[in-house]
This record gives structure tokens, C-alpha cells and sequence, in this order.
């Protein structure tokens, strides 16, 4: 995707290239002026271009793993707070995308005016999982995966296909869920099935997952309803993972009527704080978004919403 400005009139061109390495070399080369978004495996490589500016900038988006509470084994608070503990989620940032990322629990980005600094961040320790687990009453089978009652700790996780730097992730999410007694059967499938509608039998808003990984945008104002408040489990909604608080729902309704960051920051903490201690949703990590552009690119000025906000300022 590139942009060309001539003094008088602008003229903004965006150009797909579907190979990374293709659009790395035309970058190099300033065949092109602006690279949007940087994969996060190759923006080391775009920062040492001589004559690129790489810019990185905490996004509002999350990249998570949703549960599907209508499962009676994610019912159980203990199993959703064990696996979210059971994620070493430094090492995962490190490894799939070379260090960028925050790390937290709380789905609303540091970024965001209406963050809550004090939503605590669950620390990777396998033998508290471990403890945890033992104490609600899931028991190791013969083969090692735990058991209560009828309910097996097998559990079918759903992700995109053509996704490997996600496949990655997944396979270190095994190998450390193993170690707490959980199985796991990955299941790929297309974007188009996955993302589809409820009404077209979408894998997400059809519930057809008991774990699911990808990333929500987020919203400019902090305001999780459309995926968190009880009215909006699909179809009528985004709140796949079918949680439901009445407390929760409380304060996102007064939210709803508030207009000003300074009203709203009381209710904007209470629903990030009982998001975290119920446990709906493993945030892995708050993404950057990351920017390549020539540097005689003058006047971009990207925020976390909109590469392209005042692109009529931009010059070359």
C-alpha cells in the first residue's frame, strides 16, 4: 500500500501485494512509500532500512482467547483462571512476535483514555494452575487428562486456517496446557466459515468452538457492550463467548448514558476489573501497530484508530 503526493493536486494510490517479502523489497527500493500494517516479524528488518522511518504505536485492539461459557466444562471459573495462568504469554510474545506486544488482562488497551492501571496481570506459574485445579475437584485420568464427574477436560479449539505465526502459538499453548492435564483437538477453518454470520453457520457466532483465538478491535471509548453485556450473545450481538454479570450489565448501562471520559471512568473500572476476575476471555497481548514509510513521507501522523485520519496533510 503506498501513497504518491504531487504539490498541487494529491493523489493517494494503495497497492495489495500479498507477499511480504515482495512488499519489504519495494519499500527498500521506495518503489513504495508506505507499508501498512507491518507484520511483526519483519519490522526489525523495516527499521534498518536506510531512508524507511519505522513507527510503532500500542493499539486498541486485543489479540485474545475467548471461551464458550455455554460449555459446561468453561463453566467452571477455576478451569478458565487455571488456563489463563497456564500461559506463558512473555515467552509467546517473544517468540511469535519478536517482543511487540503489551502484556495484561485487561482487554481495554494502556493506550485507551478509559484504562484501568489497576486491572492486576495474571504471572505465568503452571504449579498454582495445577493447585488450582486440584482443589476444584478435577482429577488426572489414566492417560493424564483431569476429569470431574462426566466432564473431561478435552477441549476443541477452534482458529483460522492459513495462520501460521497463530498455529505456533497454539502448539506452545499445548505444550504448557499438557502439563496441566488439559487436551486439546485444533481445528482450522476458512475465514470466510470462520467470521461467518450466525445466520450462515459461522464457527464463532454459531458457538461451534470451546476455545477460539483471534482479535477484537477496540472501541475509541472503552466500551465493551456489544461484546460482553448480556443482550448481545449472537445473533444479536458479539458476545460469543455467551458471558452474562448483572453486575456487569449494570454498569454498562449507566456507561451507556454517560458522555465524557471523567463521568464514565467509574463504570469503565468496575466492568474491567469483574471481566478479569471472571475470566470470559484471555487477553495474550495488546498489539502494536506497526508502520514503515519512506521519511521524506512528511505529515503522516497515524493514531490508534485510523493510519489515514488527516491524509490530506500528508506530502512527499
Amino acid at each position: 500500500r503506498y501513497f504518491r503526493g504531487e504539490p498541487k493536486i494529491k493523489r493517494v494510490i494503495f497497492k495489495i501485494i500479498p507477499d511480504r517479502n515482495t512488499v519489504l523489497n519495494e519499500l527498500s527500493t521506495h518503489e513504495i512509500d508506505l507499508w501498512t500494517p507491518v507484520a511483526s516479524s519483519y519490522f526489525d528488518r523495516v527499521r534498518n532500512i536506510p531512508g524507511v522511518t519505522a513507527l510503532k504505536l500500542p493499539s486498541y485492539s486485543f489479540n485474545h482467547i475467548d471461551f464458550n461459557l455455554t460449555h459446561p466444562v468453561l463453566q467452571d471459573p477455576a478451569v478458565r483462571q487455571a488456563l489463563r495462568m497456564g500461559i506463558d504469554r512473555v515467552t509467546e510474545r517473544n517468540k511469535i512476535a519478536h517482543g511487540l506486544g503489551v502484556i495484561q488482562d485487561n482487554m481495554v488497551s494502556p493506550a485507551n483514555p478509559a484504562f484501568d492501571a489497576r486491572v492486576p496481570t495474571t504471572a505465568f506459574n503452571l504449579a498454582a494452575a495445577n493447585q488450582l485445579l486440584d482443589r476444584a475437584g478435577w482429577k488426572r485420568g489414566p492417560e493424564g487428562v483431569r476429569r470431574k464427574g462426566a466432564l473431561r477436560l478435552f477441549l476443541v479449539y477452534a482458529t483460522s486456517s492459513g495462520t501460521p505465526d497463530v498455529d505456533e502459538a497454539i502448539e506452545l499453548q499445548r505444550s504448557w496446557w499438557k502439563q496441566l492435564g488439559v487436551a486439546l483437538d485444533v481445528k482450522h477453518y476458512p475465514a470466510p466459515l470462520m467470521f461467518a454470520p450466525y445466520q450462515q453457520g459461522g464457527i464463532i457466532y454459531g458457538g461451534k468452538f470451546d476455545i477460539v483465538t483471534f482479535a477484537w478491535g477496540g472501541d475509541p471509548q472503552g466500551d465493551l457492550f456489544n461484546l460482553y453485556h448480556c443482550s448481545q450473545m449472537p445473533p444479536n450481538g458479539q458476545n460469543v463467548v455467551h458471558y452474562c454479570n448483572p453486575k456487569v450489565d449494570a454498569a454498562m448501562n449507566t456507561f451507556e448514558t454517560l458522555y465524557t471520559f471523567r463521568e464514565r471512568q467509574p463504570y469503565a473500572n468496575s466492568i474491567q476489573q469483574q471481566l478479569q476476575q471472571d475470566v470470559p476471555t484471555i487477553v495474550t497481548s495488546i498489539p502494536y501497530n506497526l508502520y514503515g514509510f519512506n521519511s521524506d513521507l512528511k505529515g503522516f501522523h497515524p493514531n490508534q484508530l485510523n493510519p489515514f485520519d488527516n491524509f490530506m496533510n500528508v506530502d512527499i
